[in-house]
Formats: C-alpha cells, structure tokens, sequence
C-alpha cells in the first residue's frame, strides 16, 4: 500500500479498505468489507462470535503457519486457525465498530435527531405522529415493561479492559439506584386476599417470581449483571421499539428499575401512557406511594395495567379491574410485546455471559439497533395483519352476539354492567365484614382463655413459688418450672385483656359460653373462613397446574423445560392432593356439610368457575345472578373481543395514517438535509444520502402493503393519504439534486390482492400462537 508523504500506515490502509490490526505499525490488515459483511452477519444472528467468524476466514483462504523443519525435511503444515488470530479480528471489528459510531453520531447531528430523547420519542411514527383532525384515543401510547436473567455476565470476566462505552439505550446505573429505597415488594409464605394495590402482600405478586427478590437467591455473587430490564413503545402494529433498557447489578428484579424507567418517561414528556407490566396490579400500588415520581405520575396519567397473558394468572379482581379485554381503548392490544423480544434478545447471552462491560453493552447495543430497524421494517406488515385480524373477528362474532342478545333481550348497557356487579360482589368477598371477624377473634380468644385457666388454675390469684426443698428439684429444674407458670400467667393475662377489650368493641354484656346462641354462630362463621379459605388455596394450586399444562404445550417450549415442568406437575399433584385433604376436613365442618372434592374428578376440571364465585357467602348466593351463569360469562367473552376488534381497526386507521405522513415528512426533510449538505461539500453527505436512500427502500414496501390492503378493503382508501402532522405546517418540498431511482412505483393488481397472505400475519404466525394461548386462558377462567 503506497504512502503519501507524512502519511500514517493505517491512514493509507483505510484508503486501500483495509484497517489495521494495530493503530502503529500495523503487520495484519481486514477488509472493511469483511468487517461489514461480519457486522451485518451478526446483526442477523446474534449467536454469532468472532471465532467461529475467524475459523470460517481460515477455512476460506487457507491460512498457513511458518514452515517447520521435521527430519531435514521442510514441510509446511497448513492449520486452519490460530488462537491469535481471533485477537486481531476481535480488535478490528472493535475499532470498525468504533468507527461506525462515530459515522452514525455526526448523521444524527447532520439530520437534528441528536436531541437528548429524540430516538425515545421518534422511534414509532405509529405512537408519537399525532395529526389534525384525528379521533381522539384513550391512550396517546402503550408501553410495555419486563425483566429478564438471560442476559447475565460473570462477576470474574473482562476485568483488564477498562473501556467503557455509553448507550442511549441505557439507562445508568447511577440514575437507578436513586429510587432504591422508593418502593419494594414485600413477599410473604400465606396468601394474602385478593387486591390491586393494598398495602397487604398482593396474591397476584405471589403467583409472579419476579415479585420476588429471593429469585436472585442462586449464586448472588457470580455475577456482577443478573439480568436486564426493558422499557419498549408498543404501538397499535405491536412493534415494539426499544425506549430503555437497565442492567439489573447483582439483584433481581427490584421496584427501583421500572421507578426509574418512569423517571425517564416524565423527564421526556411522555404523558397519557398505559404501561403493560405482569405485576402492573403491584407496581401500581408501589408508584402511587412514591414520594419523588408518585404525584408527577398521576398528573401525565401514567398508568400500569396487566398484559394480556399473564393478566389469566391474576385473580380475577385484578382482571376485572385492569386486564385489557375488559378496558375501553386497547383494541386487540396483548402488551406482550416484552416476551417476543426477549424470545430473540436471548440469542445474545451466550456471547456476554463472560465478555468485559465494555463488549457487554457493545453488543446488547448492536442488538437493540438492529432490533429497532427490523420493528420499522414490520410497521406495515403489523398494521395490515391487526387490521385483517380485527375484521375476521368481527365478521365471526357480529352475527353470533346480535343473535344471543336479541334472544335474551340484551343490551349492550346490561353486558358491560356485568363486569361492575361482579366486581361489586368479589370486593365483598374481598374481607370478611368487621361484625363477623370481632365474633370469631372473640370466640377463638375465649377458647384460648379457657384453656390457659386450665393451665393455671391456681395462680388466678397469687403466683405460686416453689423451692428446693419443698419439691426436691434441682435449682435447673425450678427455673424452667417457674419459667413456664410465669409464661402461662403471662398468656393468662394477656388473653383475658383481649377477651375484655373484644367484649367492649362487641357491647357484650354477659361474657359468652359455648351454649350461647352468639357463640355457636360465631363458630359456624370460623368454620365457613377456614373452608373459604382452603378452597381458595386449592383454586391457586389449579391456577398454576393450568398453566403448567397450557406451557407444555406452548410454541418454543424445548426439552429441558417439558422436563421440568413435569417434575413441577408431580409435586403440584402431590399438593393438590394435600390440599383436597384440608378441604374436605374443612367441608366436614359445615352446617350443612358442604360437597366434598374427589382428588380424581378434581384433576378433570378445566373450568375456573368450578371453584370460585358460585357459592354461599356473606354477601347471599350468586347462582341466579345473570353475570353468573356459565353461558353469559362465555358470551361476554365474546362481547368484549368483538367491542375491542372495533375499536382495532379504528386505532389501526388512525396509526395508518399516522405512517403515511410521517415517511413523507421524513423524506422531505432528509432530501433537504442532503441538498444543503451537498451545497456546503460535507464529507458526511454521501453517508447521509445513503440513509435516506435505505429509509426509501423500507418505505416502500411500506406503500406497496399499504395499497393491497387498500384494495382488499377499499374503505380504508383515505388512511392511504398523507395528513398534517399536530402543531406544525405542511412543508413544501424542495427542488433536489437528482439521487439514484428507487423502485418506488410497484404496482398492485387486483389478481395480487390475495397472494401472500402471510405477509399480513403479524410477527410471523407468533401473533397466532399467543393468541392461542389467551383463547385457552379465557376458556379455563
């Protein structure tokens, strides 16, 4: 490679294409081309290491090692791979990297997308591209939030590389443990009663372990990041856009890391937002509750909400309040958008499971950039897939609704009240009223007290103390003596002042005896709470059986988990089992006696309904309420999913639109750019150029699936045409100098309308395995 004159080596050899293995006196030299083929490589699979990538150079060109003299004989032994030579591609890749970093900032600058949270808020043209005049929606954006461990890194890795490397896409260590001490999941062993956002331990965090921090309880000190969690923008087409990702620093999944998600969501401006969270019941308590973000939240209506899928594991308080079948403004919106990224984002782990910091947030952030591009490509192909799901659904179950309401003489009114008086009558359930546990404490007191005057029937009075010689005991023996009269007197006490101050809160006169009619119903209400009580713990077991059936069979489900879950399904048996027994026991006592369970018949059941809400309780018998019954809880299923497909393709139209301008203004705009840079002979205007021309392609395809949903359904023609985006003029577009053509003008025939009808699925049939699995979850509930 010739030199110029004062001229650096590796200068030279960027001008031949080549970049130097070392930045002085280089001896080896890679292709930039071949560091551009391996970094779009490894965008595409992740799982893909400079190693093998460095085995696979070998193999192609033959690398041979220096000759060896063997019995005076010269033979060059050929050896396809040398340990060093990963070094040296390790090294070039990093600096092309570098490279490219520096490239895409002074883009940014050149196309005025460096502001601090401009990628947060342009990501989703979808979310954020509100235009005049049209429908107004609940939800300016849904964002969806989860944590996950795959992408944990050695404690013991990476030490001698003190590089470190800033990603837009994380948030610092340092901004998230300020909210350390803002909130936290306290967990406890004994179910708590159903509720939202109680100050008591919620059953819903219980049924989640990431609720849990004694989920990090494995090798606390093997790893420095035990996890990530993850913030993304899911808009009507269910892209989901990465906005933040936190590294989870030798914890697990702590209040602290969605608190300073919400940080950041208020120091951008995002306002009016549902956030799909699994625990989102919990997590919503937990904000309310914080003094730094608590207020600033409630005033931009930052909300948590639950996630389709895993809402079915929730009690069924927590759906009726907050899953999105049931709330107006989700459409057909599942907000498990954190489980689809994480299905790819775990391709990443092995490669960082032993990296240094610097090469762990390096190639977590070539992920989320190639992550992010691929959702845009998909904007369309989401769009058209929800639109045509939206309208089969309604074509299955417009028919079937208006038939089961016009022949029970429903209104719509009346379906949607269902869910208020069946909210109304699980609240009721939700504690026992005051009156009764005063009475049953009462009565368990006076038990207590009777057996501790049985105890003691001597030290009613006087304490008795015994010595040495009146009983012949060792001194030992007469401490513990005294030492359990003392206690016994102690509980004596104790229990009388209780029973005392329950019989002023009660107004009982005359203290109550086992053949007072009083007591004898405050017996038959303890025994009711102790059968309620293991009904309900034999419903979670069922609960979580249920599901551990329905992810046997889940799509992706491999070898190792089938095989874990089975031995999760024995134990849960052996369990249930146990419980059936408490069950029963607890029936037995009943007056009348209530049905007993057949552990066998029980293993049968695959309805929810078997157990919960049918039943006598303090707020009188559901039987005959019209929520109630088996058949109007199945049709308002479908009443509900027929409300939210409507409201699908209303959302989808708006966030259609929304697309189709935002391609034209960002066109507009980077044709612009491009002209004034060419003007003023910036070296960062063929880059720039070659931005925008890429961005076309995309768009493209965009308008080409666009204008086949158009004449599949020719109602949606006006979505298909750019409007004026909120708060600004139309710009005029600007005469430019002649660029490369694109091949913008694909036409659709008729005959095309049809063809390829996959390409309207969205996600690639995952969409359908999801839903699949909900349709399950809503069948069992």
């Amino acid at each position: 490679v010739p030199l110029r004159p004062g001229e650096q080596p590796v200068v030279a050899l960027l001008r031949a294409g080549l970049l130097g293995c070392t930045p002085a006196q280089p001896t080896v030299a890679i292709s930039l081309g071949l560091l551009g083929f391996y970094d779009c490589l490894r965008q595409r699979h992740p799982r893909l290491g400079i190693q093998p990538f460095a085995r696979a150079l070998c193999d192609q060109f033959g690398v041979r090692t220096r000759p060896l003299r063997l019995d005076s004989y010269l033979h060059v032994l050929q050896h396809n791979y040398q340990a060093h030579l990963r070094v040296q591609v390790a090294d070039a890749v990093d600096v092309y990297l570098a490279i490219q970093r520096e490239v895409q900032h002074r883009v940014k600058t050149a196309l005025g997308h460096d502001g601090p949270h401009h990628r947060a808020l342009n990501s989703c043209a979808c979310c954020n591209y509100k235009l005049e005049g049209e429908p107004t929606l609940k939800f300016e954006a849904f964002t969806a939030h989860d944590g996950g461990q795959s992408a944990r890194r050695s404690a013991a890795a990476g030490h001698a590389d003190e590089r470190t490397l800033e990603s837009d896409y994380i948030i610092p260590a340092a901004q998230v443990d300020v909210y350390e001490n803002e909130g936290a999941w306290t967990v406890v062993e004994e179910s708590g009663e159903p509720g939202d956002d109680a100050l008591v331990p919620s059953i819903c965090s219980q049924r989640w372990k990431n609720a849990k921090d004694e989920h990090f309880k494995t090798a606390p000190t093997m790893f420095d990041q035990t996890g990530v969690f993850v913030s993304l923008s899911v808009g009507r087409p269910n892209a989901g856009f990465l906005l933040w990702l936190l590294e989870m620093i030798r914890s697990g999944e702590l209040a602290k890391y969605p608190l300073a998600v919400v940080a950041r969501m208020l120091e951008a401006g995002m306002r009016k937002r549902c956030n799909a969270y699994d625990i989102g019941c919990a997590f919503q308590g937990t904000l309310d509750r914080s003094e730094l973000l608590g207020a600033l939240a409630r005033e931009a209506k930052l909300d948590f909400s639950l996630n389709a899928f895993h809402g079915y594991g929730h009690n069924r308080l927590c759906q009726l309040k907050t899953h999105l079948l049931y709330e107006v403004g989700f459409g057909l919106e599942d907000l498990e958008t954190c489980e689809r990224f994480f299905l790819q984002f775990n391709a990443v782990a092995p490669l960082i499971r032993h990296a240094s910091h610097f090469h762990y947030v390096q190639f977590i952030d070539l992920f989320l950039q190639q992550w992010d591009q691929d959702k845009y490509e998909d904007l369309s192909k989401f769009i058209c897939g929800n639109i045509a799901q939206a309208k089969t659904l309604i074509a299955e179950l417009d028919g079937v609704v208006a038939t089961y309401m016009a022949n029970n003489q429903l209104d719509d009114a009346t379906v949607i009240a269902w869910k208020d008086e069946e909210y109304a009558y699980l609240s009721g359930l939700k504690s026992e009223p005051t009156q009764d546990m005063l009475e049953i404490s009462y009565v368990e007191l006076l038990a207590d007290l009777n057996v501790a005057e049985y105890i003691t029937p001597r030290l009613r009075d006087s304490q008795l103390v015994l010595t040495i010689d009146e009983r012949n005991l060792s001194s030992d023996d007469v401490k513990k003596l005294n030492k359990q009269w003392r206690d016994a007197w102690k509980k004596y006490t104790t229990t009388e002042d209780a029973v005392v101050a329950l019989e002023d809160a009660l107004h009982v006169d005359e203290r109550w005896s086992p053949e007072s009619p009083q007591y004898v119903a405050a017996v038959v209400k303890a025994s009711e709470r102790d059968w309620r009580r293991a009904l309900d713990k034999l419903e979670l077991l069922m609960v979580q059986r249920m599901f551990e059936l329905a992810k046997t069979h889940a799509f992706g489900t491999g070898y190792k988990m089938r095989v874990a879950i089975g031995k999760n399904l024995k134990s849960r048996s052996q369990a249930i089992r146990t419980a059936v027994t408490r069950y029963n026991a607890a029936a037995a006592k009943l007056i009348p006696p209530a049905t007993k369970v057949d552990f066998a018949q029980l293993l049968e059941w695959t309805e929810l309904q078997e157990f919960e809400l049918l039943r006598n309780s303090c707020t009188g018998d559901v039987h005959d309420k019209a929520w109630a019954k088996p058949a109007n809880r199945s049709f308002a299923v479908r009443f509900h999913k027929l409300t939210r497909a409507r409201e699908e393709v209303i959302h989808c139209q708006v966030e259609m639109q929304r697309l189709v301008t935002a391609m034209r203004d960002e066109e507009q705009h980077m044709e612009r750019v491009c002209t004034q840079l060419d003007e003023s002979g910036s070296p960062i205007a063929a880059e720039v150029r070659s931005v925008m021309l890429r961005r076309m392609a995309v768009n493209d395809n965009h308008h080409y699936r666009f204008r086949k949903l158009v004449l599949r359904y020719p109602a949606l023609a006006s979505y298909n045409t750019p409007g004026t985006r909120l708060c600004t003029l139309p710009v005029a577009p600007i005469p430019v100098a002649p660029a490369p053509p694109l091949p913008r003008s694909r036409e659709v025939l008729p005959d095309d309308v049809d063809d390829d009808e996959a390409e309207l699925e969205p996600d690639e049939g995952m969409h359908n395995d999801i839903a699949a699995l909900e349709d399950f979850l809503v069948d069992i509930q």
